[in-house]
């Protein structure tokens, strides 16, 4: 079964109640469902860290096929309309039927009868994103619901629907295909052969934005990254430069399933002189150095071209500290750690000399906090809250164990700079 175009695709349509949905080539994007929305805001917070605002929108996921359509199915499109224009109509079809997800999954709060109306919907499932399949039944594509479930805080739930039937569900990280192909019986079968010769395999290659919508497709992207991060890796730089150059490449363009720029792989496979070069064609270096410190292996040849080209050593990561920050924690962790053991000589602040595993991981803390210090990073201001050194150590450890096992003169060691080596020069009389 071919993907036919031999219809003519109409890919706005208007209804009474709700604005017409027009594709505008962003195969992933948000959208102010009101029902879902108000269904999510009756999620508990103490569940989980994330807690949505009254009008926090709904994500939406359109799946693609391998190919240079640049719209999706005309079947797709017919179901983010159904969505919008039936919101209530979903959300009580999966209230009704949802007593046969918690029997399944609602093992850990040991029963199942959480909720009596369909208000209370919402504090059983929170429904982050919406995927919309490719297989497609009777004019209208199957859709999954994903997110946060009561029953299974550690693993989430997705939920596979068709309009206002519930079709499958499992485990975030699972998918539902199986039952959805079971749903559509004979004619799964031919879906699924389509499906797999135009899904995959992926190659690595640079594609151009399709011409329509002057927007990728999300495999294209998926494509050129991989090819990035091979060229980039394997310091194939004169090939790229000329292909970045002649296709006009978008230096700043984040790869949404990496969420990193073309500067941002490069920092993370350590390549030095592509990172002077983006960095001279102003890419965004903002989440460079993280791919160096955080994400990758440590690669200082990495931290100090960026530093020398103008970022600051003291940026803020992913997670909340700068650089330094980062390895006083882990130093004060390990430390800590392998100090109530008794493996630690105070002295000198190392395990025994049989201990040799932890005094490599000590080792290497410590010339990590020093080797940031003398780049310039300020012990001062550690993280978001501009905590000192001596701060984050507080943070982790109360001032007895401090005091013990002499953690911050352990820190103050590293923060002592290196004497320049005086240059002698002799003249002749």
């Amino acid at each position: 079964m071919g993907r036919c175009r031999c219809w003519v695709v109409s890919l706005n349509f208007k209804t009474k109640s709700m604005k017409q949905f027009n594709f505008n080539g962003d195969w992933k994007f948000e959208i102010n469902l009101t029902e879902f929305i108000e269904s999510n805001s009756k999620w508990n917070e103490h569940l989980n860290s994330y807690q949505p605002s009254k009008d926090s929108p709904i994500k939406i996921k359109i799946i693609d096929f391998r190919d240079f359509e640049p719209d999706p199915l005309k079947e797709q499109i017919e179901t983010i309309q159904y969505i919008q224009e039936n919101g209530k109509l979903i959300l009580e079809a999966l209230f009704n039927q949802f007593d046969i997800v918690n029997k399944t999954h609602g093992d850990s709060f040991g029963e199942h009868d959480w909720y009596h109306n369909i208000n209370e919907l919402g504090e059983l499932f929170l429904i982050r994103e919406i995927e919309v399949f490719t297989e497609h039944k009777d004019g209208q594509a199957y859709f999954q619901l994903n997110g946060e479930y009561k029953g299974d805080p550690e693993h989430g739930l997705i939920v596979a629907m068709h309009k206002n039937r519930l079709i499958g569900f499992d485990a975030i990280g699972e998918d539902t295909y199986k039952e959805v192909y079971e749903d559509l019986g004979a004619e799964g079968l031919t879906l699924k052969e389509y499906a797999s010769k135009h899904r995959y395999p992926r190659k690595e290659e640079m594609h151009a934005p399709l011409p329509k919508y002057g927007k990728f497709k999300p495999w294209q992207l998926y494509d050129t990254a991989d090819y990035f991060e091979r060229v980039l890796r394997e310091k194939k730089n004169k090939q790229l430069i000329q292909e970045l150059e002649s296709n006009n490449w978008n230096l700043n363009l984040r790869f949404p399933n990496l969420g990193k720029n073309i500067l941002d792989i490069a920092a993370y496979m350590n390549n030095v002189e592509m990172i002077q070069y983006f960095i001279k064609r102003n890419a965004d270096p903002s989440l460079a150095l993280d791919q160096c410190i955080y994400k990758g292996s440590f690669s200082k040849e990495s931290i100090i071209a960026l530093i020398s080209n103008g970022v600051s050593i003291d940026t803020i990561g992913n997670y909340n500290y700068t650089p330094l920050g980062f390895e006083i924690n882990n130093f004060v962790r390990t430390y800590y750690s392998i100090a109530l053991h008794d493996k630690i000589d105070f002295n000198n602040g190392l395990p025994p000399k049989n201990e040799e595993k932890q005094i490599a991981q000590i080792e290497a803390y410590k010339n990590k906090i020093k080797f940031f210090y003398e780049l310039g990073a300020d012990p001062t201001k550690c993280d978001t809250s501009g905590n000192s050194y001596i701060d984050l150590a507080k943070k982790l450890l109360d001032n007895e164990a401090i005091e013990k096992y002499k953690v911050v003169n352990q820190l103050d060691r590293c923060f002592i700079k290196k004497k320049k080596k005086r240059s002698w020069k002799f003249w002749k009389n």
